[in-house]
């Protein structure tokens, strides 16, 4: 199944509720602080539209921000969040963007990258579609042991699965985070002038239950299980919540990491 299958349904909106103020929510205000929102803007992967909250509030008068993504049920999401004149929704593939040319003076694409199954064609249309002077910020998560938290769910969920059932999807998000990759990535793409900068932001969960709903209802982790019969998420779901308690407390505290991308067309 699809990354863009898997968002559907309920949960686009669980993802959003339960997960988006803990882990999307911090670096969606770094973001937008980071960016010197121009006037054409293309957001890539904008999903529930928590970065581009942000971009709007930022937009000049007069200026457009296109919030394209795969899914549109995240679409939805985020169309029910933002109501501003500049802001248009497309439904959009990285790897076949539908825009001119040189269009846009920014490109913003927020923890999408590790999901492109072709990196290099979905780089040479960001450039494509960027002017020659613009600018694309990036981000990507750190790995999984920079993101300590991450594990205990899908640790839960195995352990309740029988060995030839078992799952590794939460690995994905987590994985493309080498700096010499991307840069050689975006470089064989064209780009130019990569600039790479690490940012941590506290983990910090008040209802461990709550956060988790949002990883079992509401991520690839859902779709994974439900692939596999499982019914009843109840007892991985506690036993998560144990395991991030005895590891980190309750409220949860920890760090989370995230890579920050800036290159030049």
């Amino acid at each position: 199944m699809s990354v863009s299958a898997s968002f559907s349904g309920s949960v686009p909106q669980n993802y959003d509720t339960y997960m988006g103020p803990v882990m999307f929510e911090p670096y969606a205000v770094e973001t937008a602080r980071r960016v010197p929102v121009a006037k054409d803007v293309l957001e890539i992967a904008a999903g529930t539209g928590r970065v581009t909250a942000h971009l709007a509030a930022k937009l000049p008068e007069g200026g457009r921000l296109v919030a394209s993504d795969l899914n549109n049920d995240m679409l939805e999401v985020a169309r029910k969040r933002i109501s501003h004149p500049g802001v248009v929704f497309d439904v959009a593939d990285a790897h076949a963007l539908p825009y001119k040319d040189g269009e846009f003076d920014q490109i913003i694409c927020q923890y999408a990258a590790m999901f492109f199954k072709d990196r290099i064609q979905a780089f040479s249309e960001f450039r494509r579609v960027l002017k020659p002077d613009g600018t694309m910020w990036m981000t990507v998560w750190g790995s999984m042991e920079q993101n300590a938290w991450v594990g205990a769910a899908q640790e839960s969920a195995n352990h309740f699965l029988p060995e030839d059932k078992k799952i590794n999807v939460l690995f994905v998000p987590y994985s493309y985070n080498d700096e010499a990759q991307i840069e050689s990535d975006l470089k064989e793409a064209g780009w130019k002038d990569v600039a790479f900068e690490w940012v941590e932001k506290e983990f910090r969960v008040e209802s461990p239950s709550e956060y988790l709903k949002g990883v079992f209802q509401g991520s690839p982790l859902t779709a994974a299980l439900a692939d596999r019969g499982v019914e009843d998420m109840t007892p991985m779901m506690e036993m998560a919540e144990r395991q991030l308690i005895e590891r980190f407390g309750n409220p949860v505290v920890t760090s989370m990491w995230t890579l920050y991308i800036e290159a030049k067309g």
